[in-house]
């Protein structure tokens, strides 16, 4: 089917390639498909985790984060039968993401990025409430460009698993070395980071005035 027609339909990256036909009816050579692929689940899976690692080095290197997002997570009704959407994501009042909508800021500001010093103040330092300024909010779009096809849902895949992974789990850094990383590897990545997880088995109470 054209293009357009089976990036609605299909069920999923394969079905689409294997459906796709160009305007010529021509589908994309076989041998050209199995490098597509591998291209794109390892970019996938290992941006992914990347981001994830950072964020989890968030949550134990930095006082009080970890707890705010549980707190807001509970302010909001969430249970261990929760199943988090795009619908309650947009409706958590935490920080503004990149794209001006109010989303899981928490983790979306412990994702560690090199600013620009002739744009931003204090690009190294660690400051998760940047993202909330009127300095950021009005920024310019050359001023920040995340450049990625797949942009959009690995930023909302991540809010997801962070959400769950920090109702159900309470985490803790283990040991005293600070995590380190290869500056010259293609994705920076903590390369001596330690964590130690424990079931949560109790929750704060819902406050009234949930933590923004």
């Amino acid at each position: 089917m054209p293009l357009q027609d089976a990036a609605l339909k299909a069920a999923n990256v394969i079905d689409y390639l294997n459906r796709a036909v160009d305007s010529n009816g021509q589908r994309l050579p076989v041998e050209n498909i199995v490098p597509a692929l591998t291209v794109a689940a390892g970019a996938g899976f290992s941006t992914t985790s990347s981001l994830l690692s950072w964020l989890i080095y968030g949550l134990v290197a930095y006082d009080g984060m970890q707890d705010r997002l549980l707190q807001e997570l509970v302010g909001h009704g969430s249970n261990d039968d929760t199943e988090v959407t795009p619908e309650i994501l947009e409706d958590l009042p935490m920080r503004t993401s990149s794209s001006g909508k109010c989303s899981v800021g928490i983790t979306h500001r412990i994702s560690l990025a090199v600013h620009h010093r002739e744009i931003w103040d204090n690009p190294d330092l660690f400051d998760p409430d940047r993202w909330d300024t009127e300095r950021v909010k009005n920024r310019t779009r050359t001023e920040y460009m995340p450049m990625c096809i797949g942009f959009n849902f690995a930023l909302q895949e991540i809010k997801v698993f962070m959400c769950l992974l920090v109702w159900r789990y309470q985490w803790l850094k283990e040991g005293e070395p600070e995590a380190d990383y290869d500056p010259f590897f293609q994705l920076i990545r903590p390369i001596n980071l330690y964590v130690r997880t424990t079931k949560r088995s109790v929750w704060p109470s819902k406050s009234d005035s949930v933590m923004s």
